[in-house]
């Protein structure tokens, strides 16, 4: 358990975006089309590391 109240993300995530037992995932459901920019930053981050390249 996290020191504050907040939901930590991935718990939030599972909740949302996950589909009970017996139900199909969403494809459209807003969860699973990220955002451009936020995809481009972690991108950018990830080729800057001195440990991690994407080739």
């Amino acid at each position: 358990p996290s020191p504050s109240s907040e939901t930590p993300f991935f718990e939030t995530w599972l909740q949302t975006c996950m589909p009970e037992e017996g139900k199909t995932l969403n494809p459209d459901h807003p969860c699973f089309r990220p955002e451009s920019g936020k995809v481009e930053s972690l991108v950018a981050l990830l080729n800057s590391s001195s440990e991690m390249k994407l080739v």
